[in-house]
């Protein structure tokens, strides 16, 4: 399999939609929920995952994204210096959170709706919690 080969993308991305799959099922704040964190890092569970992919033909279960009611933008960018941007805006319930910083012509995301009141719920929210759901962390280094 050679790389950029069209083999090579097709794994790529099958192997993507499996981990995306388990960070839908699986992310959350470990020091309020249990789940077998050693186990999906292991061998085995590599394994398999891993077994799942067809070489020639791509997974069942995943289902084409709706392009005309797109929600979401990533932008990162660096200079010669080292300085970087990593932008995410989204904008889940179509007009996002509703709230536009005065003079600055933007909506700020709601993108963290995803968290639930309900505790036993892997995504419940607390005052103590990080969150960082999709990513939405903002990192800086110079």
């Amino acid at each position: 399999m050679g790389f950029g080969s069209a083999e090579y993308i097709h794994h790529l991305v099958e192997a993507k939609k499996i981990a995306f799959a388990d960070r839908a099922k699986y992310y959350a704040d470990t020091d309020f929920n249990k789940f077998p964190t050693q186990y999906l890092i292991s061998k085995e569970y590599s394994d398999k995952r891993r077994s799942e992919i067809n070489p020639i033909k791509q997974l069942e279960s995943v289902t084409a994204a709706n392009l005309e009611n797109g929600d979401t933008i990533y932008l990162t960018t660096a200079d010669s210096s080292g300085n970087m941007v990593s932008l995410i805006q989204s904008n889940y319930r179509g007009r996002g959170s509703g709230m536009v910083p005065p003079g600055l012509g933007f909506m700020l995301q709601d993108r963290g709706e995803l968290f639930h009141l309900r505790k036993g719920i892997l995504m419940f929210m607390s005052q103590i919690k990080t969150l960082s759901y999709y990513n939405t962390r903002f990192y800086y280094k110079r």
